[in-house]
C-alpha cells in the first residue's frame, strides 16, 4: 500500500518494454503525490499513471523526462491507449488530483495508432484534476497514423485553474485529430505556446464549459489556410472569427497559413535564426513559477529582447550531455575485430557516436551511430559497438560521444586502442 501524505521520487531510470512505466496510486485521506523526473521511457504503453480512486492528492511533479515510442503496444481493437502522463481522480469517490506540474518533458517517437493523448488529464466522469500547470514541454511524435487515435496530442480537462505556458506542440501528418483539446469547467490561461500542424487540422478544440481567463501570445501554423482551426463542436472558427467570438483572446498572437513559416525543426522543436518565435512572447516571471523562468533545457528566459514563444529560448547556451566514461576494449588481441565498451549516460542522452582512427588523436566523422533501434536490431547493448572492419594488421583508436534528443553532442571520451594482427 501507499503511505498517506508521502512524496515518492522516481528518477534517473531507463524504463522500457512494459505496459506501464510508473504507476502511482494515492492512498489515505491526503497524499502529497509523486515526483517523477529525469527518466527515459520508451516502448511503453503509458509512461506515468496517476490513478486516484479516493485520496486528496496535492503537488505531484512530472518533469525533465523523455517519453518515447509507444507503437509496439498497438493491438487490433486498441485495448491499450498510449499516454505519456495519464492522470485521473474519481470524483464520485471524493478523489482530487490538485497541483500537478508537468514540465520540461520531451515526447517523441512513433506513437502508432492506439494513442489517447501525449498528455491525458482525464475529465468527465473520472475528472478530479484541479489547479494544474503544463509548461516548457515538447510534443514531436510521429505515427498517429489512423483514425483510431481517439483524443488529441494534448488533452486537458478538470476543474479549477489550468496554466499552459511556453509549450511546443507539433502535430504530424496523420490523422486529422486536434492538437490541443480542453474541457470541463477549467479556468484556462494559455500563453506563449507554439501550436502547429503538418496537415490542415483542428488546432484547438474546446469542450464542456471552460472559461478563457487569458489566452494570448501564441503562434499557430498549418500548411495552408484552414477555416476550422478552432472549435467548440459543432461550431468551428477561422483564426479571425475565433478572435471575434472571444473578446480579448489572441490579440498578440499570429496564425501562419503556410507550412514552415515558424522555422522550427519538427523533430526537435528547436527554432532557427529568423523564427517568429524569437522575442515574441510575454514575460511570465510574474507568475512566480521558478522552473518557467528557464526554458526546457535550463537556459534563462529573455536571452534576447524578450521571452521566446515555445519551449526553447533561441541563442541561449545549450547544455550538452556528459562525456562518456569507462571506455575500454573488450576484444582479443590479435583478432580482426574490436569491441569498445563504455558506461551508460545518466543525464538524458538518447544515443552514442563511435569514432575510429588509425592515428592517435586524429578523428573525423563517426563510423557508427548507436540508438535504441539500432542496438535492438543488432541484439546488442547500447553501450558497446562491434567493429568488424579491422581486417588488416595495425592499431585502431576509438573515442565515444553521447547525444541527446535535440542532437546536442558531448565532448569525445578518452581514447582507447587495440592492435590486431589482421586477417590470416
Amino acid at each position: 500500500g501507499t503511505p498517506a501524505g508521502s512524496t515518492y521520487k522516481v528518477h534517473h531510470n531507463k524504463i522500457h518494454d512494459v505496459a506501464s512505466g510508473i504507476v502511482y496510486v494515492p492512498n489515505g485521506a491526503t497524499d502529497a503525490g509523486i515526483q517523477a523526473y529525469n527518466n527515459w521511457e520508451y516502448d511503453i504503453n503509458s509512461s506515468v499513471d496517476i490513478s486516484n480512486t479516493g485520496a486528496q492528492m496535492t503537488g505531484s511533479l512530472i518533469h525533465d523526462n523523455h517519453f518515447g515510442t509507444t507503437m509496439v503496444w498497438d493491438f487490433t481493437g486498441c485495448a491499450t491507449h498510449h499516454n505519456s502522463l495519464h492522470a485521473f481522480a474519481t470524483i464520485a469517490a471524493g478523489a482530487v488530483n490538485a497541483g500537478i506540474d508537468f514540465y520540461n518533458n520531451f515526447i517523441d517517437g512513433d506513437w502508432g495508432f492506439c494513442g489517447t493523448a501525449g498528455l491525458f488529464m482525464e475529465g468527465n466522469a473520472q475528472g478530479g484534476n484541479q489547479n494544474y500547470r503544463v509548461f516548457n514541454n515538447v510534443w514531436a511524435m510521429t505515427g498517429l497514423n489512423t483514425t483510431t487515435w481517439i483524443s488529441s496530442i494534448v488533452s486537458l480537462s478538470g476543474s479549477g485553474t489550468m496554466g499552459f505556458y511556453n509549450n511546443t506542440i507539433i502535430h504530424p501528418n496523420l490523422p486529422p485529430r486536434p492538437v490541443l483539446a480542453t474541457g470541463d469547467t477549467l479556468n484556462i490561461t494559455v500563453k506563449n505556446n507554439v501550436i502547429m500542424s503538418l496537415r490542415n487540422a483542428n488546432l484547438v478544440i474546446l469542450g464542456g464549459t471552460p472559461t478563457l481567463v487569458a489566452w494570448d501570445y501564441n503562434l499557430y501554423e498549418t500548411p495552408a489556410n484552414f477555416t476550422q482551426i478552432f472549435g467548440l463542436p459543432p461550431t468551428y472558427w477561422s483564426f479571425t472569427t475565433w478572435k471575434s467570438a472571444h473578446a480579448g483572446v489572441d490579440i498578440h498572437s499570429t496564425y501562419y497559413a503556410t507550412g514552415g513559416s515558424m522555422l522550427i525543426n519538427t523533430t526537435t522543436g528547436v527554432q532557427s535564426a529568423g523564427s517568429p518565435t524569437i522575442d515574441s512572447g510575454v514575460d511570465l516571471s510574474g507568475l512566480g513559477i521558478t522552473a518557467l523562468n528557464s526554458d526546457a533545457l535550463g537556459n534563462a528566459r529573455g536571452a534576447g529582447a524578450g521571452w521566446d514563444v515555445g519551449a526553447f529560448e533561441f541563442g541561449a547556451g545549450v547544455p550538452t550531455p556528459s562525456t562518456p566514461t569507462g571506455v575500454h576494449m573488450a576484444s582479443f588481441v590479435g583478432s580482426t575485430f574490436a569491441i569498445p565498451i563504455w558506461a551508460p549516460c545518466t543525464d538524458g542522452c538518447v544515443g552514442y557516436l563511435v569514432y575510429r582512427s588509425l592515428v592517435s588523436g586524429v578523428y573525423g566523422t563517426p563510423i557508427a551511430t548507436i540508438t535504441v533501434a539500432s542496438a535492438a536490431a543488432a541484439h546488442s547493448p547500447m553501450t558497446q559497438y562491434i567493429d568488424s572492419s579491422l581486417l588488416t594488421a595495425g592499431t585502431g583508436y576509438y573515442k565515444i560521444a553521447a547525444f541527446d534528443a535535440l542532437n546536442n553532442v558531448s565532448a569525445l571520451s578518452s581514447e582507447v586502442s587495440i592492435t590486431v594482427t589482421g586477417k590470416q
